[in-house]
């Protein structure tokens, strides 16, 4: 009988202590679950690029492969395999070669694939668009990365260039990454994304392109600034304000029913850097030190990416709110937990 209270005092402790760790952990924890596996993801730091670092990438290369997904790098020597699902693009120095760009094209014609791209700040000309552009153009976007730099006096984390991009596009497919975001996502010295027409650049809050939808815009306050001063044809928001597109998705055609998509983004949003792939800011200054950027990123990833496998995880550590519950489930029942998490193609 006294073994027998001794554990039931024992399980009470524990799940007095689990609820404690929920109730500090509600003000900034919330679901950023991935909710496919098997997907085979390619990260492209072939041709440099910036905030790419292993300590950049962590984060979610974590997440993916938690939930069974396969991330290879393609590093010095290009290889992108047929098999893949998405590939980042990380914001290239380099060019591609016309192989590697053809390769690309190729892949992404097979459907059912995502590009995830990205730009930067133009500040000082620490970055040209020019190499992911001409990518993209390669593969017939219509959509591009601009060659200025976003600045928002009102909305960011304690400086104009910290910007937080945070008005939610309201297409079926921005209401849908956007779900559960509660605020905006932070950037750190972010650019703007403009459409190509296949022959000039235009400004996609005043001109709608076939498929192309804005899923986030920097606010009402954002200010576009070319601030390597080359007055490009590219520079196109060049003291734009407000609203500019931050995510913009375009859905490419094959004319085989299995469409593959490109989303591209001011920044590189699902990299660690400076917290964007995070719940928390890093200064703690924009909406009490909280923001989407995490649940946003990984929205994108499980609106596109649909592969099934089967994961069977024992005696995880618990970090959202729901694995919490799971935990103090476990502890009162007194049983073993598998999780099944299937998804079909």
């Amino acid at each position: 009988m006294k073994k027998e209270k001794i554990i039931l005092l024992t399980n009470l402790l524990l799940i007095s202590l689990i609820f404690n760790m929920s109730s500090n952990f509600k003000t900034v924890a919330y679901e950023t679950e991935l909710d496919f596996g098997g997907a085979i993801v390619a990260f492209d730091i072939s041709h440099g690029g910036y905030h790419i670092t292993e300590q950049d990438l962590a984060p979610i290369i974590a997440n993916l492969t938690y939930y069974r997904n396969n991330v290879y790098f393609i590093n010095e020597t290009w290889s992108l395999t047929d098999e893949t699902d998405i590939l980042f693009l990380t914001h290239p120095n380099d060019f591609f070669t016309l192989e590697e760009k053809q390769s690309v094209k190729d892949w992404f014609s097979l459907g059912d694939k995502l590009i995830f791209g990205c730009g930067d700040s133009d500040h000082g000309g620490y970055f040209s668009s020019d190499p992911i552009d001409d990518v993209l153009e390669f593969i017939d976007a219509q959509i591009m990365i601009d060659g200025t730099s976003i600045e928002d006096p009102v909305f960011n984390d304690g400086s104009a260039y910290r910007v937080a991009a945070t008005e939610y596009g309201n297409s079926v497919t921005a209401i849908n990454v956007s779900s559960g975001c509660e605020a905006g996502i932070m950037l750190h010295g972010p650019c703007a994304i403009l459409g190509y027409n296949g022959s000039n650049y235009v400004d996609l809050r005043k001109e709608i392109l076939p498929n192309v939808e804005i899923l986030l815009s920097y606010s009402n306050f954002s200010i576009s600034k070319d601030t390597n001063y080359s007055y490009l044809e590219k520079d196109l928001y060049d003291g734009e304000e407000s609203y500019l597109p931050a995510v913009v998705y375009e859905r490419i055609e094959n004319g085989l029913n299995n469409d593959s998509h490109l989303v591209l983004a001011g920044e590189a949003i699902w990299t660690h850097y400076k917290n964007m792939y995070d719940q928390l800011t890093e200064r703690g200054t924009y909406n009490g030190g909280i923001h989407y950027g995490q649940l946003f990123v990984n929205n994108i990833l499980n609106y596109f990416i649909d592969t099934q496998v089967e994961v069977i995880i024992i005696g995880t550590t618990a970090v959202s709110m729901g694995l919490v519950e799971v935990m103090i489930s476990v502890l009162c029942l007194g049983v073993t937990i598998i999780f099944y998490f299937r998804r079909k193609r």
